[in-house]
Parts: structure tokens; sequence; C-alpha cells
């Protein structure tokens, strides 16, 4: 079975279902992996503190980057991951991080390459590479509002993934975007461990995907 492994963080990410819709978009994902991957959620945002949804490039590009707790967090998130491969044959795969290019996952991203170079873990003269593929799902019309609005969204994905009521992004649309970028990088090489910087909705999506689930 595909996994996408995700990087336990100081916080949670919401488990909530998807629909069951057979036109849910899986095919991306090759049927096995020349790589492994790790999902890192970013740590937590200035939007995160001031509540509000924050997925409009035009903004989260250039602003809403790490709270001093997130900078914390994507700290001790990286140093546990590599104290977890301390020893094992896991420790020397060759590390590619890979980030939405939203300020916040970009700030996370360049902790977590730090600190994997720190560790002999990835190459010095490696850089965190950004992809539009991982960006924050589009939000819409509840863009700049209160995060309480996500649930309104949250409540019709698990009915329907095809969804885009208050002209949100699509789960299948999420899954499109994100497994190809998948696909693309695992075509790349083997035998790497491929890092996933992005957001919350976006790699709970992937994980679907990664498991099969519809």
């Amino acid at each position: 079975m595909k996994r996408l492994s995700l990087l336990a963080l100081s916080f949670r990410l919401v488990q909530r279902g998807f629909a069951t819709a057979p036109n849910l978009n899986t095919g991306n994902l090759p049927p096995t992996l020349n790589n492994r991957f790790f999902g890192m959620r970013h740590g937590n945002s200035l939007a995160n503190q001031a509540r509000v949804i924050s997925s409009d490039p035009a903004v989260a590009t250039v602003s809403h980057g790490l709270s001093s707790l997130g900078v914390e967090q994507a700290n001790a998130s990286a140093a546990a991951f590599v104290a977890s491969q301390s020893g094992s044959s896991s420790g020397q795969l060759e590390c590619v991080v890979v980030s939405s290019d939203f300020t916040r996952a970009r700030m996370t991203a360049e902790i977590l390459l730090s600190t994997l170079k720190s560790a002999g873990l990835a190459s010095p003269s490696s850089s965190v590479r950004l992809s539009t593929s991982l960006r924050e799902r589009s939000f819409g019309d509840l863009d700049g509002g209160p995060d309480t609005e996500y649930s309104k969204v949250w409540d019709l994905d698990s009915s329907d993934s095809s969804h885009s009521a208050y002209n949100v992004e699509p789960v299948d649309s999420v899954v499109c975007r994100t497994t190809e970028l998948c696909r693309s990088l695992d075509m790349e090489g083997e035998g790497r461990a491929i890092f996933l910087v992005a957001h919350g909705d976006v790699l709970q999506i992937l994980q679907t995907a990664f498991k099969g689930v519809e």
C-alpha cells in the first residue's frame, strides 16, 4: 500500500471524512513508488493566531508567516524526525524538501532543511523546492474570514468531493494537483525521502489518495 507519512507536530490535523465518490481521482499516483514520501504541515502562523482563513496567494505568499510558536514547532518536529532516524537504514536516504510557496510553509521548510543538513541527511548545496501544487486549498468567498467558517466546507466535503460551494476549490482538484506532483517527483529518481511541506487540508486530502480512500 502506498503511504504518505505525516510528521508529528505539536498540533493535530483535524480528522474528517471525505465523500465516497467513484470519480475521486487517485490515478495520478503510480501503483508502486520509488521513493518515501513524508508530509509536514506548517507550524503555527500569524493567520492561525488571528483566527483567519488565509488561502489567497496574493496575500499568503508575502505575509502570514510563522509565529514564534510556529518556529518552535517546526524546529521541534524537524529535530524529532532526525532523532527517529538515528541508527536506521532510512537515515541514509537522500532527502528532498518540496514546499508550498505560501510564507508559512516556506519558513517551515527552510527550518526542516536546515536541520536535515546539520544532521548530514541532506546535501549542503540543496535548497527548498517551491511548488504551487502544494498551496493551500482555495477557500473562495470564505478567504479572509474567521476560521470557524471551515466547518461549512468540511461538512459538504463529507458527501461530495466535487462541490465548490462558496467558490472553494473542490477536493477532487486538490487530489489531482497534489498527486500529479508526487508522480512527477517520484519519476525523478529512487531511494529518496521526499518531504512535502504544505497545509492541513492539502495534506489530509493527499493522504486519502495515498491510502486509496475515496
